[in-house]
């Protein structure tokens, strides 16, 4: 009788660990929560660039509103370029109201638009801020 409790023993020893099919169940649970971790972080990180590349459009575009504010040559027309970071930028002034509006003030309003487009991931992107600024008369068409 001395011998049972030994094996028994044993036994409850052998059975303490895991199975290789448990262990192959544990690793496949663990690689999915991974891979959706993994994707979650990575959508984040291209939302992240989105909104930067946003942030420098809007920059752009409010900086080409504040220039066209206090340059000198200020007329109606386009103009257009393209900065470094690639962002294409568009400033469009157009005459504001009607003739016999713009006859009777004493300056001439105008409607700036400041555009800047860029691309990301192969999808456009368009930014537009618009004000009026007042020309003075014999700058205006």
């Amino acid at each position: 009788m001395s011998r049972r409790p030994a094996i028994r023993a044993r036994l409850r020893d052998a059975a303490e660990g895991f199975t290789l099919i448990e262990m192959i169940v544990a690793l496949a649970i663990l690689s999915i929560s991974l891979g959706v971790l993994f994707g979650a972080f990575s959508q984040d990180m291209d939302r992240q660039r989105l909104n930067r590349a946003q942030l420098g459009a809007r920059l752009l575009a409010q900086a080409l509103l504040d220039q066209s504010a206090v340059s000198d040559a200020q007329t109606i027309g386009n103009r257009h370029g393209v900065a470094p970071d690639g962002l294409s930028w568009t400033v469009a002034a157009a005459p504001y109201g009607g003739p016999d509006d713009r006859k009777a003030w004493r300056a001439a309003p105008a409607r700036v638009t400041a555009t800047v487009e860029w691309s990301f991931d192969g999808c456009p992107h368009r930014v537009t801020l618009t004000t009026l600024r007042f020309l003075h008369k014999d700058e205006a068409p």
